[in-house]
């Protein structure tokens, strides 16, 4: 649940909308959410507040590309998640999708998880993929989130392909 309406003891799902300038703030603090919990089982991973001001900016500028979008979700009138959404066109022969989206940053403030407003803004991306033509949609997800993994998957995504990593350090 992402909130009760207190006059009628529903669930109120969240808002999702696309990002507005005075939303930079929240997104910022989302995004160094992201990051830092990334960071806490990936040491290596620089954390938010190093990597927001350069990041936010690029985020912005990639979603402005045709058919992307960056999505917020409010609830209780504060904007406590987002997700980018990015269309890509055909990039290597053996790709079988002429068009695909991709959710590229994907957040939900921790106080906030577990009350459906991740799955309304992978709903939203997903309802825009299918209008911007994509045949797909493709999240990568670090094997060391399992909670962002088990979203995924209640969503309807599985596994691809897996990449593997060896550090050369």
């Amino acid at each position: 649940m992402s909130g009760r309406d207190s006059e009628a003891g529903r669930a109120v799902p969240p808002l999702v909308r696309p990002y507005a300038p005075a939303d930079e703030g929240a997104v910022r603090a989302c995004f160094i959410a992201l990051q830092d919990h990334e960071h806490a089982f990936a040491p290596e991973a620089p954390t938010g507040a190093a990597l927001a001001e350069e990041y936010l900016p690029f985020m912005l500028a990639r979603c402005a590309a045709p058919g992307g979008a960056l999505l917020v979700a409010e609830a209780g009138g504060a904007v406590v998640g987002f997700a980018s959404l990015l269309i890509r066109p055909r990039a290597e022969p053996d790709d079988s999708d002429a068009v695909h989206a991709e959710v590229a940053e994907f957040s939900v403030l921790p106080t906030h998880r577990g009350r459906g407003i991740g799955t309304a803004l992978l709903a939203e991306a997903e309802r825009r993929a299918r209008a911007a033509g994509a045949t797909s949609l493709r999240v990568r997800v670090d094997a060391r989130n399992p909670e962002a993994r088990r979203l995924y998957e209640r969503a309807g995504f599985a596994p691809a392909v897996v990449h593997l990593h060896k550090p050369l350090r």
